[in-house]
């Protein structure tokens, strides 16, 4: 499973190996970026909607969608 846990501002505070490793990144240049700096394709997506909507609700939200510029799912 890849984790990737961001503050209130969505400004990454941990993340895992497996993500790392998947989204070929490296843990130190991650924490405490933005997120959407980070991952700008993101922007304008479903995974933005599904990202905002849990940090406005506080709610959990599992997701699968297809997110090209990775080739893959998530």
């Amino acid at each position: 499973v890849c984790y990737l846990k961001c503050d209130r501002k969505f400004n990454v505070v941990d993340i895992n190996d497996r993500a790392c490793n998947r989204l070929s990144l490296n843990k130190t240049d991650v924490i405490g970026r933005n997120g959407f700096d980070i991952f700008p394709d993101v922007i304008g997506t479903d995974h933005e909607v599904f990202y905002r909507t849990a940090m406005e609700t506080g709610n959990r939200i599992e997701m699968t969608a297809e997110f090209a510029p990775f080739n893959g799912v998530f």
